[in-house]
């Protein structure tokens, strides 16, 4: 009986180790297969971040050949040159606002020079084309704006603001006005066929218009000199900068692309935040270059305009109380 109870001890002991030897077996294969499950998730994962990498890679390298080639086609007259100066102009500018990376990029490409030449084209649109991209390169981020400032791009845009020389040639180039010292003989050739004065008048007009919205934009980015950060200022006063501000100001109110609110605004702005001189000093080259004359101009016109909206209201008075009296009167008669 005994050996039997033995016997049979020691063939449950068996099973049992049997069976836990087995439940062993199944857990380590189980973690044997979790383990390369993660394992492979690793190295999917590794994969996906070097396909990233990759994907990123190329997109900045594929930004940067357009980046090279698009600066290359900004300089007339270049041999590899796929498009003209102002369709590279206008496709830098949006490529900086979709990939603000490719500023970079631009800027070791020597791209501003090459900018600054066209915005010194004697063509009103090239022109217009360069500033806007220069405007983008710029935009939200005054330390390119303080790179732009130290290539000269303030003496340009204030030749512009202020309707200089350059202006003047935009004109002329464009056919729009007669050069100054022009002979009556001149005048009398060109006045000689009615169909050609009215097609230079019309092209006139059209230079005209392209010219000031040209000067409109090259303001705007005067009034960001002055707003934009201290040292964008001080470098702006140091290029001229108060003349630019005084020959800005003009008794034009009336006309919708005046320009004196704004440098109006920017005058003060200048004498309330430039610590570099004296006020006295500020306000001593202000005068010098104008601006009492000037400021008299416009005040005066501004009382001349006010009277007659005064005038204008006291006329509508008039006629609105004079009205009910006209038709009593007819009744009375009637």
């Amino acid at each position: 009986m005994q050996a039997v109870n033995s016997s049979s001890f020691w063939v449950m002991t068996r099973l049992n180790s049997s069976s836990s030897s087995q439940d062993c077996s199944m857990v380590e294969q189980r973690n044997r297969m979790v383990s390369m499950e993660l394992q492979s998730l690793g190295m999917l994962a590794c994969l996906q971040i070097e396909l990233d990498g990759l994907t990123e890679s190329s997109f900045l390298m594929e930004s940067k050949r357009k980046v090279r080639q698009l600066v290359r086609s900004l300089r007339p007259g270049a041999r590899d040159a796929n498009m003209t100066p102002q369709q590279a102009a206008v496709s830098l500018a949006a490529m900086f606002n979709r990939v603000p990376e490719s500023k970079q990029q631009f800027l070791q490409e020597a791209g501003i020079l090459a900018a600054l030449e066209l915005l010194e084209s004697d063509n009103v649109r090239i022109a217009e084309a360069a500033l806007d991209l220069l405007t983008a390169f710029a935009a939200g981020q005054t330390r390119l704006l303080e790179s732009l400032c130290l290539t000269g791009f303030i003496p340009i845009i204030g030749r512009i603001a202020t309707g200089g020389p350059a202006a003047v040639g935009h004109l002329t180039a464009a056919g729009g006005y007669s050069a100054v010292g022009a002979t009556p003989a001149a005048g009398a050739a060109v006045n000689a066929s009615a169909g050609s004065v009215t097609g230079s008048r019309d092209a006139a007009g059209a230079a005209s218009s392209d010219a000031l919205r040209l000067r409109c934009k090259a303001a705007g980015c005067v009034a960001q000199l002055c707003l934009a950060k201290d040292t964008t200022l001080q470098m702006f006063i140091a290029c001229g900068g108060v003349r630019t501000l005084v020959v800005m100001v003009q008794d034009d109110l009336l006309e919708p692309t005046t320009l004196t609110p704004l440098a109006v605004g920017c005058i003060w702005k200048v004498l309330d935040t430039y610590g570099a001189l004296p006020v006295s000093y500020i306000c001593r080259m202000m005068a010098h270059a104008g601006l009492v004359q000037r400021l008299y101009a416009v005040v005066k016109q501004l009382i001349s305009i006010e009277r007659q909206q005064q005038q204008q209201q006291q006329q509508r008075g008039i006629g609105s109380s004079g009205a009910p009296r006209t038709a009593s009167a007819t009744a009375a008669g009637g």
